[in-house]
């Protein structure tokens, strides 16, 4: 589910409290990207508790940074304005950055944030991390990576009233050109926008390769519905049918390395260049390309391919569930032409689609990382309900005192420091779409009840409310726990599992596929993995079939992520030694140590218990917690008295 700002709020500032205040490393509560970002400020010589000040610019400073950047000002112009108009209502401005960090223009409102927002917002600030410290903008120039950054998770206490979201901006070879960034003022029930700052930074990526002149403009995708939409893949051939550029959903979709000049017939097998250009004058019926890795794509192709116009109304408020989800449905798209390559997975694709046609409510049934999500997303936006919110959420991510508002949304006034005319929940912002929820085995019986009477009534009434809201949601599940079981121990409902146990589908394990290697070619393929035209050596290929992968896709990802981060770049070889070091062994499990006598106390035992447990569910709290046969929390008391003890 999407993570409101007070979560990450209350864990930054313990963060902080414990690092900066008491010496405790606190890396667990932040991002990753976050606690690195906080060791090179302090690398640097900065002090958290430093009067940061942004510095005045003058204006040959300004002229001359655009001028540098004429060519992206022109590209990002008509988004930077479509943003602000989606953010005004969230309290947000945006800002377009170069590759250093300075700001080259801003669109919003400025006069409506705090003053300290209002001097950072302005051309010519450095908003690097070198200059501001951890911020998203200097974070996603040297991540290369969309990146968010709330409250107190700022380094310097000056800008912890703050928050952001920032995505890198990548030219047509490749290269890092700047960021686009959304900032505000803090605000506790505001939902993360990281996808909708990422999908308009494809749209300005899109926009500064159509500046290209004399060139064949190729579009691809997986389904012929996101073509012209910035998560299109875009690919620009000169006339002879050589590859000019490319941008980074084109790179991943077919594995381009950032100075590669291949020709069409290098990328795409079954058709000519030549027909390819003589299709152009029929821009509405798209072709099928087939690439040389086997991948289907549809294309369409002209001299200047330009994205159509999205009607106003498929262009949702980052309020209402998160908008512009169009980046991460065609990851979904293209992974999910993988995974169904497995015979077994395509039959339960097939099953599920007929079965949600029908309205009937489908539940996955997996091991942990199968990729139930993945799976559920694809089977919304190859529907109906595919331009309607997908909205997920994850009924084991949240304590009851925070799902039941997160689920069905609050009236004004309903509670203590409720938002002024009150919130949707995520049940009445799938209306029209699909509503999916993971872990729903973990759903309170509290909430059960309510749900059995919306799904019955097809109806919600948020929290300090008498009004019936109508609903239409196609309803999808995930568990990796016998429903059946937790009925027959009181654990569950008996009435809603009957109501929303329609279809059931189960999810192999990775183990159980017949095309592990060829998901492992996928994830070797993403355009954050480093490096471009990575292959598996075959000694690489017969570990990677051979381990029993209790992670399935998760530890996939991961383990293909190491080997990128390890293996030669550019066209190199994946071989065994780049894989995780628990693959070299038999069955991918490490070898017993030697007897020994104990070191360590009985406590300390529980924790590195719980921790490596934890960290075998991909960092799934009540999946480890089930693993266990201990309640999380038992799990999460464990973790308090250690960091009291230390």
């Amino acid at each position: 589910m999407e993570c409101v700002e007070s979560e990450r709020a209350m864990r930054g500032a313990a963060a902080r409290e414990a690092y900066f205040y008491q010496g405790r490393v606190a890396a667990e509560a932040l991002t990753t990207s976050a606690w690195r970002s906080w060791q090179r400020c302090l690398a640097a010589g900065h002090e958290p508790k430093c009067h940061l000040e942004f510095a005045n610019v003058g204006r040959n400073r300004v002229v001359e940074l655009e001028e540098r950047s004429r060519s992206l000002i022109a590209a990002a112009r008509e988004e930077l304005e479509h943003v602000a108009a989606v953010v005004h209502r969230s309290g947000m401005v945006v800002l377009l950055a170069d590759e250093t960090g300075a700001i080259l223009r801003k669109a919003g409102d400025t006069g409506a944030v705090s003053p300290r927002l209002g001097l950072a917002a302005r051309q010519g600030v450095d908003l690097s991390e070198d200059a501001a410290g951890t911020n998203a903008v200097g974070m996603a120039l040297i991540d290369r990576a969309p990146v968010s950054i709330v409250a107190q998770e700022h380094f310097f206490e000056a800008n912890a009233g703050l928050t952001c979201v920032a995505a890198p901006l990548f030219g047509p070879t490749g290269s890092l050109v700047g960021a686009l960034d959304v900032s505000g003022d803090h605000r506790p029930t505001r939902p993360d926008c990281t996808e909708f700052v990422r999908t308009a930074a494809c749209a300005i990526e899109n926009a500064l390769l159509r500046q290209l002149r004399e060139v064949v403009f190729i579009a691809v995708s997986p389904s012929e519905h996101f073509l012209g939409t910035p998560s299109e893949g875009l690919l620009a051939f000169d006339p002879a049918g050589r590859l000019v550029a490319a941008n980074g959903r084109a790179r991943a979709f077919l594995g381009i390395a950032q100075a590669d000049r291949s020709a069409f017939s290098d990328l795409f097998e079954s058709v000519r260049f030549s027909e390819v250009i003589g299709r152009q004058t029929a821009p509405d019926r798209p072709l099928s390309l087939i690439s040389v890795s086997g991948l289907r794509f549809a294309a369409r192709s002209g001299p200047a391919a330009k994205p159509r116009p999205a009607p106003p109304a498929a262009r949702p408020q980052p309020m209402q569930g998160s908008p512009h989800v169009e980046a991460k449905n065609a990851s979904a798209l293209a992974l999910l032409s993988v995974v169904t390559a497995d015979q077994q997975t395509e039959r339960a694709f097939a099953n599920a689609r007929r079965a949600m046609d029908r309205d009937v409510p489908v539940v996955l049934v997996g091991e942990t990382g199968t990729g139930k999500e993945l799976f559920a997303r694809a089977l919304h936006i190859s529907g109906p309900r595919s331009d309607h919110p997908f909205i997920a959420m994850n009924c084991a991510a949240l304590p009851e005192s925070l799902i039941e508002g997160e689920l069905f949304g609050y009236g004004d006034g309903a509670f203590t420091g409720a938002k002024r005319g009150g919130a949707a929940g995520k049940i009445e912002s799938a209306d029209g779409g699909t509503l999916f929820l993971d872990e729903i085995g973990d759903m309170p019986l509290s909430l059960q009840t309510r749900l059995l009477r919306i799904l019955q009534e097809r109806a919600v009434v948020r929290l300090g409310e008498c009004r019936e809201r109508p609903l239409d949601i196609a309803l999808v599940c995930a568990t990796n726990q016998d429903l059946r079981d937790l009925v027959a121990r009181r654990l569950f409902r008996e009435d809603l599992y009957y109501r929303i146990n329609g279809l059931r589908v189960t999810l192999p394990p990775l183990r159980e596929r017949t095309n592990i290697l060829q998901l492992a070619e996928y994830f070797l393929s993403y355009p954050d993995r480093f490096e471009r035209g990575l292959v598996l050596s075959e000694a690489a290929k017969e570990i990677v079939l051979h381990h029993p992968w209790p992670g399935n896709l998760r530890e996939l990802d991961h383990a293909m992520m190491l080997a990128a981060a390890f293996s030669p770049r550019h066209g190199g070889i994946v071989e065994k030694e780049h894989l995780p070091e628990d693959f070299a062994t038999p069955n991918g499990l490490v070898d017993p140590p030697s007897p020994s006598p104990p070191s360590v106390s009985l406590g300390q035992a529980a924790i590195d218990l719980i921790e490596s447990t934890v960290l075998a569910h991909g960092g799934n709290v009540a999946a480890a917690a089930r693993a266990l046969k201990v309640s999380r929390s038992t799990i999460y008391s464990h973790w308090r008295r250690t960091q009291r003890c230390s």
